[in-house]
């Protein structure tokens, strides 16, 4: 009889576990976890050119796919602004840089050094510009190369918090 006590106590044992582990896991989703609220990714910033953090010169406006990578002030009052383009080629990016910047007044100077393109406005001065295709892309890629603009420092243009945020502006501690 003691053998048949103990078969029957192990599987009494392991019935009470079975049903206390199925009774775990099925209230486990209200207990000690998170909820999905259905956002996985924080809120995306504005827009840096269009938060006038640090705003390009009066007038100018890029008028092709793009996002900033990086802005910052360079020494001697200058700028370093990088943006990436997207979608369409070089050649397009060059065609609508140069009317968006003739637009809002500049005018274009000869003798570009190493491809790029130089621009002046009196009260604003120079801006050179120089465009580059990533080379090597796989295809479907949407980002399609990167503009370096050379630009004068721009104050900044806002009182508003975001404008500290590296987030929002892409400037760095130097920037």
């Amino acid at each position: 009889m003691t053998a048949w006590v103990r078969e029957h106590a192990r599987g009494l044992a392991v019935a009470v576990g079975v049903l206390v582990l199925a009774v775990i896991v099925a209230i486990s989703p209200s207990r000690g976890r998170a909820s999905p609220l259905g956002i996985y990714r924080p809120p995306v910033p504005t827009e840096t050119l269009a938060s006038k953090c640090f705003p390009l010169p009066d007038g100018v406006r890029l008028d092709f796919p793009h996002q900033v990578r990086s802005d910052a002030s360079v020494g001697h009052g200058r700028r370093r602004l990088v943006v990436q383009y997207d979608l369409v080629g070089a050649a397009t990016v060059v065609a609508r840089l140069t009317d968006a910047l003739t637009t809002a007044g500049f005018t274009a100077v000869p003798g570009s050094v190493g491809g790029g393109l130089r621009f002046d406005r009196g009260d604003v001065g120079p801006v050179e510009a120089t465009v580059e295709p990533y080379q090597h892309l796989p295809g479907g890629s949407i980002v399609r190369g990167q503009v370096v603009l050379d630009l004068p420092v721009t104050p900044v243009g806002s009182a508003s918090r975001q404008c500290a945020d590296p987030g929002v502006t892409k400037r760095g501690a130097g920037g």
